[in-house]
């Protein structure tokens, strides 16, 4: 299998949420949609964080019309630990379909000098797709990870709209970013992909914090499980997407830069956004005034 050959578009998002905590809001604002969820038994059905249903959203709205297929993989405890540590989760993604793998690329770069990618990106980049954020105006987050060769691109993340299904609300990260990416890799490729919002970062992230070689370990095992090698002919045409549709924030690199890849890939993301229907935007009340280069309402439908 060549990774390209579903019936309808696939996403795994592995985050907080285990598909027991949609409400029925969520479900008719992706009518496009079936869910389903998995986790350790000891944590199914707890108490969790919404920030996986954010991100599931951000992703599934990027495929409307296409009927989809979301698949949340809770790697999250009920008081937010994580607990992908024993690769519990990897038989699943043995049973999936190959898929395209992407990646937060982090949000504790304290400076430009410093790299924050860890493993495995900045060793698998062709395989692997790290995610950056940028503002409003389509400037490069300073808290954003970086390390040459290892972010692909870059998108709106940073005090964004996101929903739960309940409420709507500002938030920032490039666990954001990530899922936004997925989705349209999704969307345009007609590929499984799998988002991993919790980032590839290498340390200062309290429980998160893990060394290079834990990453490494981690990675072989990974890689098989998604069954990458199946796959680089998928991740290059991928790759050769991005890098003639994004737009570059800052002059026209043709080079990955550490920080945004090869630029920004919002407006797509917005084209596909404005595709759905308008119940996919915060209403008109709740937009903030002056909209600015990336708004949800700047590129028409």
């Amino acid at each position: 299998m060549d990774g390209r050959k579903v019936s309808k578009r696939s996403i795994v998002i592995v985050d907080t949420e285990d598909g027991e905590h949609l409400p029925a809001a969520y479900r008719e604002s992706l009518p496009h949609c079936t869910f389903k969820g998995f986790a350790r038994p000891e944590e199914k059905g707890t108490p969790t964080h919404p920030h996986g249903r954010m991100c599931g959203w951000l992703a599934a709205a990027s495929t409307f019309p296409h009927e989809t297929e979301v698949s949340f993989i809770r790697i999250f405890d009920s008081a937010s630990k994580p607990v992908w540590h024993d690769r519990w989760y990897f038989p699943l993604l043995r049973d999936m379909p190959p898929m395209q793998s992407f990646h937060a690329a982090g949000n504790d770069d304290a400076n430009d000098a410093d790299p924050d990618v860890d493993y495995p990106q900045s060793e698998r980049a062709t395989r692997l797709h790290v995610i950056g954020s940028h503002n409003r105006a389509g400037v490069p987050s300073v808290w954003s990870g970086d390390r040459a060769g290892a972010v692909e691109c870059s998108t709106w993340a940073e005090d964004i709209w996101l929903h739960d299904g309940l409420r709507w609300e500002i938030g920032s990260g490039t666990s954001f970013a990530c899922p936004k990416i997925a989705g349209l890799c999704a969307a345009v490729m007609n590929v499984p992909v799998i988002s991993h919002s919790w980032g590839a970062w290498d340390g200062d992230q309290g429980d998160q914090e893990v060394n290079s070689a834990y990453w490494t370990t981690w990675a072989v095992e990974y890689l098989k499980a998604i069954r990458a090698d199946e796959t680089a002919g998928v991740s290059a045409e991928w790759q050769a997407f991005v890098r003639q549709n994004a737009t570059r924030p800052i002059g026209t690199h043709a080079d990955r830069h550490a920080k945004w890849g090869w630029g920004s890939m919002e407006d797509e993301w917005q084209r596909r956004l404005h595709s759905a229907m308008k119940g996919f935007i915060p209403s008109a009340k709740r937009a903030r005034p002056a909209a600015a280069w990336m708004d949800y309402r700047r590129i028409a439908a």
